[in-house]
Formats: C-alpha cells, sequence, structure tokens
C-alpha cells in the first residue's frame, strides 16, 4: 500500500496527512481539489492532479480533508467505487448522511475510518488507561475544554459557515466528544444548553490553515459552551475556543464519579503555546496526588495514528472503530450543529441582515 489520494488539499492534508504517509513508505499522491495550488516537490515522492473522481484504480486509500460540508458525498462516492476511505473530522453531521455512507461502504466492500487523533495522543491514552482501570469507577460528570489564546484558523474552509457548517464547537469539539465517549461510553450525548460566541476582533494562529481569511466575515462560533446529558444520567459540560483570554492554549478533562476523580491538563494539536505544563491529577479516598507527564513533540498523535493505520491497512476493525461509535458522534454532533443553526440564524438577524 504505497498510493494516496487526496480530497481536498488545505492544511490538514499538507501538513498533517502528506508527512505522516510519506514518513510510512507512501510515493504516490493523487490530489482532487480544483482550489489546491500544485504541491511543494518532494524527493521521491510523485503527485498526480485529478479533475474528477475517475480511474483511481491506483490507490490504496482516500484521504477526505475537504471542508466540512463536503465530506459525506466524497466519501460516500469513493466507497461506492471500492476505495478505503479516511475522513476528517467531522465525518457527517446527520445520521442521514451516516446511513448513506454505511450502505456505500456496503456496496464497495470497504471500510471507513474518521480521522482520530485524539485517541493516539501520548497523554490522552495514559490518562484513559488510568480511568478504564478502576474496575468500580463509573463516570457521573464529565468536563472537557479545549481553548487556545490566538488560534482561529487562517481558512474559510473552517470560518465560513457554507463550507464549516460550525466552528470551534465542532473543529474542537469533535474530538472533545470522542475522548469523552471513548471513557464513558459510546451513547450518544443530547445537549441541554449551548452557547456560542463570535468575537470578529481576535486573531488568526500563524499555523493553523493557509491563506488568510477576513476576520469580519467570520460567520462561525469562536467559541462555545455546550452541557450534555446521556440517557444514563452522565453529564457534560464541553468548552471551546479558538481565541480566549487565557495566557496560552490548553485542554482539561476531568471526569467524576463515586470513585474519585481525574483530571488531564495537556495540549493537542499543532500548537506549541501551551498555558501549562502537562499533568495528571488523581483524587481518591480523600486524597489528591499529581504526575507530571513527559513533553510530546508537536503532531505526534496525528504521527502514531497514520503509522497505525497503515500498518493495520486502514481496516476499521483492526483499529478498534466501529460504525455504533461513528453513529454516536454523529447523533451529537447533528444536535449541536442545529443548535448553532438557530444562533447563526438570530446572529444575522440581530446584524439586520
Amino acid at each position: 500500500m504505497r498510493a494516496a489520494l487526496f480530497c481536498g488539499f488545505g492544511w490538514a492534508a499538507r501538513r498533517l496527512w502528506l508527512p505522516a504517509l510519506v514518513a510510512d513508505g507512501f510515493h504516490t499522491f493523487g490530489v482532487f481539489d480544483h482550489r489546491a495550488r500544485p504541491p511543494d516537490p518532494l524527493p521521491g515522492v510523485r503527485f498526480h492532479h485529478h479533475d474528477t473522481l475517475d480511474d483511481l484504480d491506483r490507490y490504496d486509500v482516500a484521504v477526505v480533508a475537504s471542508p466540512n460540508a463536503s465530506h459525506a458525498d466524497l466519501a460516500a462516492r469513493l466507497l461506492e467505487n471500492g476505495l478505503r476511505v479516511v475522513v476528517e473530522k467531522p465525518v457527517c453531521v446527520a445520521l442521514l448522511d451516516l446511513r448513506v455512507l454505511e450502505a456505500a461502504a456496503a456496496r464497495g466492500g470497504v471500510g471507513l475510518l474518521r480521522s482520530c487523533s485524539t485517541w493516539y495522543d501520548p497523554h490522552f491514552t495514559r490518562f484513559r488507561d488510568l480511568v478504564r482501570a478502576r474496575a468500580s469507577f463509573e463516570p457521573r460528570r464529565v468536563r472537557a475544554r479545549w481553548t487556545r489564546r490566538d488560534g482561529i484558523p487562517s481558512s474559510p474552509w473552517q470560518t465560513r459557515s457554507e463550507y464549516a457548517l460550525a466552528g470551534s464547537s465542532i473543529d474542537l469539539g469533535w474530538h472533545l466528544l470522542e475522548c469523552v465517549m471513548a471513557m464513558a461510553g459510546w451513547t450518544p450525548l443530547t445537549p441541554e444548553r449551548a452557547r456560542f460566541h463570535l468575537e470578529p476582533g481576535a486573531h488568526t494562529a500563524s499555523w493553523y490553515g493557509e491563506g488568510s481569511v477576513h476576520l469580519d466575515r467570520i460567520d462561525v462560533d469562536t467559541a462555545s459552551s455546550v452541557s450534555l446529558r446521556s440517557e444514563t444520567g452522565l453529564t457534560v459540560e464541553m468548552d471551546t475556543a479558538w481565541c480566549s483570554r487565557s495566557d496560552g492554549d490548553v485542554v482539561e478533562i476531568e471526569v467524576e464519579g463515586d470513585g474519585g476523580r481525574y483530571r488531564l491538563t495537556t495540549l493537542f494539536g499543532m500548537s506549541d503555546a501551551a498555558a501549562r505544563a502537562p499533568l495528571m491529577e488523581v483524587t481518591e479516598n480523600g486524597r489528591t496526588y499529581a504526575e507530571a507527564l513527559p513533553a510530546k513533540p508537536r503532531g505526534a498523535a496525528h504521527a502514531l495514528m497514520a503509522h497505525d493505520f497503515v500498518a493495520k491497512k486502514f481496516d476499521p476493525e483492526r483499529v478498534g472503530q466501529t460504525w455504533e461509535q461513528l453513529r454516536a458522534l454523529t447523533a451529537t454532533t447533528e444536535a449541536i450543529v442545529r443548535r448553532h443553526e438557530t444562533w447563526r440564524r438570530e446572529l444575522r438577524l440581530g446584524q439586520g441582515t
């Protein structure tokens, strides 16, 4: 397996997937993106530009890293043609689209994988294993936060609703939902409250995105706060922000239950502007202790994920992904996006547009 097709050749494809796949021995790449600039030359690597999704037999896998609104349609077309597919988050934001993807995968006889780099983050995997090791522990409450100081993507793919569908609430929130569900069970979470904020005076992130974006044209949330609940009574508070007044970037996940409280402080993604040192804190039987976590290089989680996908031949079952997991993620994401659409409609009315 040494040839991959990129559907969408923006920041994620160029900065994350391309170097990871080259490191794992891929030498031939296709690009299906009418707006993409020519790829930078790489020794021993060949690129082919495609105007249509035809004649793709040379490729072993396709990576869908296009704007969010096009993910489901592109993935379904590729699956129908019998091509293994990896989709950047969010894979889809409607259960109807999920059913279309399932049917396309069945007809094509191939599997679909979702990009899930946080699953492979060294700090999160250590934290997840710690929580799972408490056999009698049952999570009752989770707080998940991912905030940046200056982290608005410099691309309309993430900042215009026609492409992105929502802002930080999905861009960062999808990762947080994966983490929460991985620890608390793959059950849909229903939003009880959702607040979205737009700060047009914020700053873009020099490391996140390509090209330029007009900050006054952003029409998705730059920050969000969502309260969710499962049918089993688990409550989740999820906060995201591309731009905040904090002194740096931080991810915090806190899990509470009858047996104790566990908190992870770390940083996901490609930013190196950490607000504080990575740490795990454990409170059990009224006693609290903390463990400092080792440093990790930028992009380590994504590289580990890509390597595992290649080693397991992009087989969802071997990777540990299921349609049930994606169904839970999609159901929750669909509910958040609907709340976001209502907020955006009210925002336009308030601006007189």
